[in-house]
Order: C-alpha cells, then structure tokens, then sequence
C-alpha cells in the first residue's frame, strides 16, 4: 500500500533531491515534488496542500528561514529543516519561526523518513480525534493519585474523591 500524503523537498543540491526522493519512493511514498529554489518552492506551495515539507536553509534566492516565514502566510504543513547549519543559534531560529524539526547534513535519509512518518503519524491521530467530536484528553498520573481534568475526578490509592 502506498502512503497518499503529498511531500515537497526543497533544496539547491539537485543530487540530494534525487537521493531523498528515491528513499521516499522505496518507502511507498509516491506523491513527491521537489524545489530548487525558493521561488519554485512558492509557487508549488501557493498552487498545491502539502503535508509536509523538507526545507534546506541555504538556497540560492533567498534563505530557507526567510522562505519559512513566507511559507507560513500559505500553509500550515509542518516543516522540517535539512541543512548544514548546525549552530544552536541556527537551530533555535528554524524552530522558532515555525520549523517542526530540524536535521543537519550529513544525515541518513531513513532517518528523514522515520522523522516525517512520526509527524504524519501525529497529524492522523490528531486528526481522527478531531474527526471524532474528541480532543486529546488530559491525564495526570502520580502514582498513588491520578487527575483527570475532562471529568474533573481525583483518584487517590485507586478511590474517587
């Protein structure tokens, strides 16, 4: 069976999109563009949904933290960034302007993917829940005592109080 979700790769090495994309398709992803520009990466974004999106930080028009920024006027895809930037400062900025994961070159791309499934995974279950008329329901277990807020009980030594 095949995975439906839609990914797009962006990145200047034409050689690295070629290696991830191929990974992907062994992976029974088959819903794939990639991006060698920012710009290219715009338009595909403002013309197609994505449900995630793989973003190198050094691309020839303009940065991938800036294009981050102008991606997140259009989409709420989660991203991940795959870059060799590996400064902390580097790092902190990616996931602070609204990265959802940040990976430094070199890496392995089953990582990549194990990465992106993991988000997907959660974006389903989410998803399914909200689907369902359900949020994600909150409980505190302590030990002796547990709370769970949705139902407003207190459970001491396996007693309702």
């Amino acid at each position: 069976m095949y995975n439906t979700e839609k990914i797009l790769i962006v990145d200047d090495e034409h050689g690295l999109l070629d290696m991830l994309k191929i990974t992907f398709q062994k992976e029974r992803f088959n819903n794939i563009d990639c991006a060698a520009t920012a710009a290219a990466a715009l338009e595909d974004i403002k013309n197609n949904e994505y449900d995630i999106i793989l973003l190198d930080v050094m691309l020839p028009d303009f940065s991938g933290f800036e294009l981050c920024s102008e991606i997140r006027k259009y989409s709420f895809a989660p991203i991940i960034f795959i870059t060799a930037c590996d400064g902390d400062f580097d790092k902190l900025r990616g996931l602070t302007i609204g990265g959802d994961d940040y990976i430094t070159k070199p890496f392995n791309p089953l990582e990549v993917v194990a990465r992106v499934n993991a988000i997907l995974r959660r974006q389903k279950h989410y998803a399914t829940l909200k689907a369902n008329g359900r949020q994600r329901e909150e409980y505190y277990d302590y030990g002796i005592f547990s709370f769970n807020p949705s139902n407003a009980t207190l459970t001491v030594n396996g007693e309702i109080v």
